[in-house]
């Protein structure tokens, strides 16, 4: 898919509160019916991560956010689309039922400004409208970090091993087995099963246990990794809830 969405990931308490992490996945399910096709490029977004952490070198609150792109990237060839605007979305909250139209958004966007490989290709991100890092991508997740004048942002672009985990076999069996059942259930008006379905959650959830075979082991994903200034997302902390979300689009030429 070109873009996913995840209203309010996460709860960042002003008391600086640690949450889980929040995680939205499609992983390898762009489709083939665009031009060019999303499929496994760079512009098929893998999996969205955010969380609350604390940066190491300030010790200063910050919200974390992973976007992943192009499942099961080559190494040795992969590079982000230099045609495309990679963003992660953010709004600030007061509570759950505060209604979100009206309410500005937050940006981070990532172009990429050549087509080399990764290593070599150069990126700028732009938060808001008054932070901006300019760097190259990297091939280890320990190097190549920038942190704007500011410091309220820093981000991180390159290669890495998907951090996802699927078990394709055990879920591939379990959906054989609803699919072989499926006739043989009494339904409702509305075609809701009522009888006859033959398993529950306990047998599904044991048969998606089984093997515990990763499906993207040893695979790689480009990732943008971005750190922001909590207060920066949160008006200064006076928001208790920020909404994430992230989304790729084709970029329009100067």
């Amino acid at each position: 898919m070109s873009a996913k969405t995840w209203a309010l990931a996460l709860a960042l308490a002003a008391s600086g509160a640690f949450t889980p992490l929040a995680v939205a996945s499609d992983h390898a399910d762009g489709s083939n019916t665009v031009t060019p096709p999303l499929n496994n490029t760079a512009r098929d977004i893998a999996d969205l991560y955010s969380w609350m952490g604390v940066d190491e070198v300030n010790n200063s609150p910050r919200v974390f956010m992973v976007m992943t792109v192009q499942p099961n990237a080559p190494k040795a060839t992969s590079a982000f689309d230099k045609d495309t605007l990679y963003t992660f979305h953010t709004i600030a909250k007061g509570t759950l039922s505060e209604k979100s139209d009206g309410i500005p958004e937050l940006s981070i966007v990532c172009a990429f400004n050549d087509a080399t490989p990764i290593g070599t290709q150069t990126f700028e991100c732009w938060g808001g409208d008054d932070e901006y890092v300019k760097g190259t991508t990297s091939t280890t997740t320990t190097k190549g970090s920038i942190l704007s004048r500011t410091g309220k942002l820093r981000v991180w672009t390159g290669i890495a091993n998907d951090p996802a985990f699927f078990n394709k076999t055990a879920f591939n069996s379990t959906v054989t087995t609803i699919k072989a059942g499926i006739n043989g259930w009494n339904r409702d008006t509305a075609q809701c099963a009522t009888s006859g379905v033959g398993f529950n959650a306990t047998t599904l959830r044991a048969g998606l246990a089984t093997g515990n075979s990763d499906a993207f082991t040893k695979q790689n994903v480009l990732a943008i990794v971005v750190s922001v200034d909590r207060a920066y997302l949160t008006s200064n902390n006076s928001k208790s809830l920020v909404g994430v979300w992230a989304s790729t689009k084709k970029r329009i030429p100067k």
